[in-house]
């Protein structure tokens, strides 16, 4: 089930079928992306543009799914027919929630990589450990556990008294069979004022160096890929940029000549 990961995960941001301009988490506010970018801002031709730009594997956030609404599977089916790898945030809530999505998109042919992310899953132990079910989901398909913040605090569903330790959380989390993560500050999503977790990443790929490690946000030019990369990242999430011509090609040609690994 394993495949070599992408290093660039371009981004896909869908509310009520469209392809949205996600900035700073504020999703009240997402508007669709500029017509001049496809025809029309469906997610399919989106897609299908960055596969064509070269890129090989696509991230996609079910605005829909994550403020409590069904899953937008008659656009996310299409996506996965694509036959690339896919990574998707259905804003996962708990065991319940997860048993009514994921057969949605349960297709052997095709592996949906899901995220479960600390902002929406309220599904875990007040010290934040993982519920005895996700041993059990893992066993079963890909899940990749997101760690979000907002200005460099993590966001968690389940209350804290005080912000949870990140290292021992990681190491429960582990402990648990999860063995890939995604490190993402939400305030930077979109701004294009580059990514905010870089130093996180290098201490997590120290202390964890078999993990697979995934960060973005704020992505403006190749040079914030390759600092991602450079510490320790497998794969970067890559949106806004790729839809300026200029960076975009700078990303994609620098990016393809990056071995697979």
């Amino acid at each position: 089930m394993n495949s070599p990961t992408p290093p660039i995960l371009a981004v896909l941001d869908i509310k009520h079928g469209q392809a949205v301009h996600a900035v700073a988490g504020k999703r009240a506010s997402y508007r669709p992306l500029p017509n001049n970018l496809v025809t029309h801002p469906a997610p399919l031709e989106l897609a299908k543009r960055y596969i064509q730009q070269g890129i090989q594997g696509l991230y996609v956030a079910d605005l829909d799914a994550i403020q409590g609404g069904p899953l937008q599977t008659t656009t996310l089916q299409p996506l996965l027919d694509l036959g690339v790898p896919l990574w998707l945030d259905a804003g996962i809530v708990d065991q319940r929630d997860w048993q009514k999505k994921h057969p949605q998109l349960d297709d052997p042919d095709h592996v949906v990589d899901w995220i479960v992310a600390s902002e929406t899953f309220r599904d875990s132990h007040s010290d934040l450990s993982p519920p005895p079910w996700i041993r059990a989901a893992l066993n079963e398909t890909k899940m990749t556990f997101g760690i979000d913040f907002f200005d460099g605090s993590i966001r968690t569903a389940v209350s804290q008294s005080d912000p949870p330790s990140l290292f021992p959380w990681v190491e429960q989390l582990i402990a648990t069979g999860f063995d890939s993560f995604l490190l993402l500050d939400i305030a930077v999503v979109g701004t294009g004022s580059g990514p905010a977790c870089g130093s996180l990443c290098q201490q997590m790929r120290q202390r964890f160096p078999s993990i697979r490690l995934y960060s973005g946000g704020g992505i403006r030019s190749l040079e914030d890929l390759n600092q991602l990369i450079r510490s320790g990242c497998d794969a970067v999430l890559v949106g806004s940029a790729l839809h300026r011509p200029e960076s975009a090609r700078l990303i994609v040609t620098g990016d393809s000549k990056r071995k697979l690994t």
